[in-house]
């Protein structure tokens, strides 16, 4: 055969591998420049615009939107040629499978490129508060603060208490989490829910000088540090319990993942994937997160889609009562 039938024969057979679009790509993030996500979006963008061989990803902060206005805007309106991410908040499958206010967005169906991070997540308490386990939380209120009412630092304390009789009270008008530091500094409240990652990442004199005891640790996997602090599972006799307790565990074990939107070519996500895991390997990517105090323990991006899924599969029956949890367990 001639080699202009071969070379024709062979590209007619060859998949057709969509190029990422010409116009420059974008990562969005939910909050501030200098703030966790911010920060690690944009280490991300630097690195894997290399490893795309692309001038450069551009980092967009939606410093306006919510959580959950983000996701929605994002699932059904962001370009599906591959040029926009993003780093999607904490809580987006939970959300969606809980059915929050206005989370009308397809988790399902986001291009899961990987996850940046599945360290566990904590209750944390000022040493002054001379709380030293969840136990003590049944005894005497802790006051605990969060950005906002639909957030991990609400949602989980309330959940918390619903499953061990603690008394937590979240005190959720707080804009960031230097001020949730700064506030229990202060003593104005005795602590809060929080990601490891935020920990690091913000090296608050508290977390520094070793003035925070961890009560228990939620999800995640492999910090040294909270090997000492219970699993929020140890704590719940109730098997029942344990299932609320297992699917909110979920969520921390895919921290700060990045996404195409729904309806993005495969072969475009493949490409990502095929990115963000060799970013994640490249000594140089280590090395400035590590400088940066930016956690790093990557998850790829299949990983990432079965944990979603399986959140998303939660049954009627556990969700309801994972409600039940969130909305009983205020204080």
């Amino acid at each position: 055969m001639p080699l202009m039938r071969i070379l024709l024969a062979a590209a007619i057979a060859a998949p057709v591998v969509p190029a990422l679009a010409q116009s420059p790509i974008s990562i969005e993030v939910v909050g501030r420049p200098g703030e966790e996500a911010a920060a690690s979006a944009a280490l991300v963008a630097r690195h894997l615009a290399r490893q795309l061989s692309v001038a450069e990803i551009r980092v967009e902060n939606r410093t306006t939107r919510s959580a959950v206005d983000e996701l929605v805007e994002f699932s059904g309106h962001a370009p599906k040629d591959g040029s926009v991410l993003l780093l999607t908040p904490p809580m987006t499958a939970l959300m969606r499978a809980l059915e929050a206010p206005g989370a009308d967005y397809d988790a399902a169906r986001f291009g899961w490129v990987g996850a940046l991070s599945r360290a566990p997540l904590t209750l944390a308490a000022s040493w002054v508060t001379g709380f030293k386990t969840l136990a003590d939380g049944r005894h005497r209120e802790m006051d605990v603060g969060a950005l906002g009412d639909n957030s991990q630092g609400a949602w989980y304390p309330a959940i918390i208490n619903s499953l061990t009789q603690t008394r937590f009270r979240v005190a959720p008008n707080y804009r960031s989490d230097k001020e949730v530091d700064a506030a229990i500094q202060n003593s104005e409240i005795g602590g809060r829910l929080v990601g490891w990652s935020t920990l690091v990442f913000g090296q608050s004199d508290l977390f520094k000088d070793k003035k925070l005891g961890f009560l228990t640790r939620i999800g995640g996997e492999g910090v040294a540090e909270l090997n000492a602090a219970p699993a929020f599972a140890e704590a719940i006799s109730n098997p029942r319990d344990r299932e609320i307790a297992a699917l909110v565990s979920i969520d921390p074990s895919h921290g700060r993942s990045l996404a195409t939107p729904p309806g993005t070519p495969p072969e475009i996500v493949e490409r990502y994937r095929k990115a963000f895991a060799a970013m994640a390997g490249d000594p140089a990517f280590v090395a400035e997160a590590a400088a940066a105090h930016i956690e790093m323990s990557p998850v790829d991006g299949a990983a990432v889609g079965k944990l979603v899924a399986e959140e998303l599969a939660a049954s009627p029956d556990v969700l309801a009562r994972t409600r039940d949890a969130i909305t009983g367990g205020v204080r």
